[in-house]
C-alpha cells in the first residue's frame, strides 16, 4: 500500500478531532525536556540549567565542553576526567540539583496541560518532578495528589492493575526519576540500557497496552532519531489496536527529518504532525482551543470521587450514531422520532463533562432497542472517527444477539449522496438495507417502522422479555 504524502511542512492538525479524543480520555501526552521552560533559568530551558548546575557540582569547566553542551556532555566529560565509567556521584549530584530547583516556578506549558482535565495519564521522559508539581498545583491546590510511577532497571514498576486507577492523575517516568542512586537515565548510554530493558523485559505491559490503545501526543524531542524510532515501535507494537486512533506529534526536529517522518507514517499512517511551531507553541494552541470549548471548567480544587456513570439513556431508547458534521440532519431525525413518542439517545444531550464517555456510550448501545447509523461522506473519511467505535460496538451486539436475521436492531441511513456500495460502509449495514434520508428529512414510512420496533421492544421490556 503506497504511503501518502506527508506534506511537511504544512500538514494540519484536526483540532476538533483531537479535542474530541481528549474529552473521551483517549489521549496520553508524552512530555519531554523541551516543555521545561521556567523563569529563573537565565532564559534557557530547565534542562540546560540543570546541565550548568551539574557542571558546577562536578567541577567540570565549560572550557572542556563543546558548544551547546547538555547534561550528557557534562556527565561524559566528568567520567572521562576521572577514568570511571560508573561513578554514582553523577546521579547523587544531579538529584541535588533537581531538588534545589523545585522551588522554581512550574513550566507554563505543563501548567496548561494540567488544566486540560480529561488528560489523566502523562508519560514523562524526564527525570524531574515538574509534571507532577504542575498537576498538584493546578488540580490539588499544591497538595500531593498525583500518582507517580517510575520504571527503573532494578524495579520495573507498572500502572496499577485496577482499571479505575487512572481516575487519579498519574505521571509515569519511563526512564526513572531523580534519586541519589543510579536508578534513572542521565547519559545516552543510560537511555540505550533502558530501551534494551523495555524491549527484552520485564516490561510495563499495562502502560504499553494504554499507549497502544490511546492516541499518543508526543511533545518534543526526547531522543535522537534512531531512539525515537525504537520508542514508537515499542509503544505502538506490531499488533493493531482494537480501535485505530491517530497519534499527534509536535517536534521541530522530527519535522526536519523526512526519513523519520516516513517511518512514522509507515508505522502509524494516521499520525498528524504539527508544523506551525514547536511543542510549546502546540501546547499553547491546544490549551486555547480546549478552553474555548470548555470555558466553564475551572480547575484548582481537589477533585472529589468520580461520579458513578448514570444510566445514559432510558433503557430501550433509539441510539443515533453520527459524525458531528451531520448534526443538523441528526436533529431532524431525532425531532421526528421524538414527536412520534420514541425515546432517542444523542450524545450532545446525554453526555456530561467529566463522565467516562466510552462507558456511557457502550452501556447506551447495549441497552438500545435500535441503532440508527447515520452514514455520509463525513463518517466515511480516511481518518479514524469516533463514530467507528460506536459502529463496531453495535455490530458486535447485533451479531451476538442474532439481530441481523430480521434487521430489527441495525438501521443504517444515508443522509447525503454517498453511494450504497461506498467503501467503508460495513457489510453488516449493507445486509440491513440502507435507507436514504436526504439531509435528515424523514418519511412517514421510516418513522412508522422505527415506532413499531420501539413499541415492540418496550412492550417486551415491560413483560420482562427484552
Amino acid at each position: 500500500m503506497p504511503v501518502k504524502e506527508t506534506n511537511i511542512p504544512g500538514q494540519n492538525i484536526d483540532w476538533d478531532q483531537l479535542i474530541d479524543y481528549i474529552d473521551a480520555k483517549r489521549v496520553v501526552p508524552v512530555v519531554s525536556k523541551e516543555l521545561l521552560t521556567s523563569p529563573g533559568t537565565n532564559g534557557g530551558g530547565l534542562y540546560a540549567f540543570y546541565a550548568q548546575r551539574l557542571a558546577e557540582e562536578l567541577r567540570v569547566s565549560a572550557q572542556n565542553l563543546t558548544s551547546g553542551w547538555e547534561i550528557n556532555d557534562v556527565a561524559c566529560r566528568y567520567l572521562a576526567m576521572n577514568r570511571n565509567s560508573e561513578d554514582p556521584k553523577i546521579y547523587s549530584k544531579m538529584n541535588r540539583v533537581v531538588t534545589q530547583c523545585e522551588s522554581l516556578p512550574c513550566p507554563a506549558p505543563l501548567l496548561q496541560l494540567a488544566e486540560i482535565l480529561p488528560l489523566q495519564l502523562f508519560v514523562s521522559t524526564t527525570f524531574d518532578s515538574s509534571m507532577t508539581r504542575a498537576l498538584n498545583q493546578v488540580r490539588f491546590k499544591g497538595q500531593p495528589g498525583t500518582r507517580v510511577v517510575s520504571y527503573t532497571r532494578s524495579k520495573q514498576d507498572d500502572l496499577p492493575a485496577d482499571p479505575n486507577a487512572l481516575a487519579v492523575p498519574t505521571v509515569f517516568h519511563l526512564f526513572g526519576k531523580a534519586t541519589v542512586t543510579p536508578e534513572y537515565a542521565i547519559t545516552q548510554w543510560d537511555l540505550v540500557e533502558y530501551f534494551h530493558d523495555l524491549y527484552t523485559g520485564p516490561r510495563p505491559d499495562r502502560l504499553l497496552d494504554e499507549l497502544r490503545e490511546k492516541s499518543l501526543l508526543i511533545l518534543g524531542s526526547s531522543f535522537d532519531g534512531w531512539l525515537t524510532r525504537f520508542f514508537l515501535r515499542i509503544s505502538k507494537g506490531s499488533v493493531a489496536p482494537r480501535v485505530q486512533v491517530p497519534d499527534y506529534i509536535a517536534d521541530l526536529q522530527m519535522n526536519a527529518d523526512n526519513n523519520l517522518v516516513l517511518f512514522i507514517k509507515l508505522l502509524r499512517g494516521s499520525t498528524e504532525i504539527y508544523s506551525a511551531g514547536g511543542p510549546i507553541q502546540f501546547v499553547n494552541e491546544l490549551y486555547e482551543r480546549w478552553k474555548r470549548v470548555h470555558p466553564d471548567v475551572v480547575p484548582g480544587g481537589v477533585p472529589g470521587p468520580s461520579p458513578p456513570p448514570p444510566p445514559a439513556s432510558p433503557k430501550g431508547a433509539v441510539f443515533l450514531s453520527y459524525a458531528k458534521e451531520d448534526r443538523a440532519a441528526v436533529e431532524k431525525i431525532k425531532s421526528a422520532l421524538v414527536a412520534a413518542g420514541v425515546d432517542v439517545f444523542v450524545d450532545y444531550e446525554a453526555l456530561q463533562y467529566g463522565q467516562d464517555y466510552e462507558l456511557v456510550l457502550e452501556r447506551s448501545i447495549n441497552e438500545a432497542c435500535l441503532f440508527i447509523a447515520v452514514v455520509s461522506r463525513h463518517s466515511l473519511t480516511e481518518k479514524q472517527r469516533y463514530v467507528y467505535y460506536e459502529w463496531r460496538l453495535a455490530i458486535r451486539r447485533a451479531l451476538r444477539k442474532s439481530f441481523l436475521r430480521d434487521a430489527s436492531y441495525l438501521i443504517p441511513v444515508i443522509v447525503d449522496a454517498t453511494p450504497t456500495e461506498q467503501d467503508g460502509i460495513p457489510e453488516e449495514f449493507q445486509a440491513a438495507q440502507l435507507a436514504r434520508l436526504p439531509g435528515g428529512e424523514t418519511s412517514s414510512t421510516f418513522v412508522s417502522r422505527v415506532q413499531t420496533l420501539y413499541r415492540r421492544y418496550t412492550k417486551a421490556l415491560a413483560e420482562g422479555g427484552a
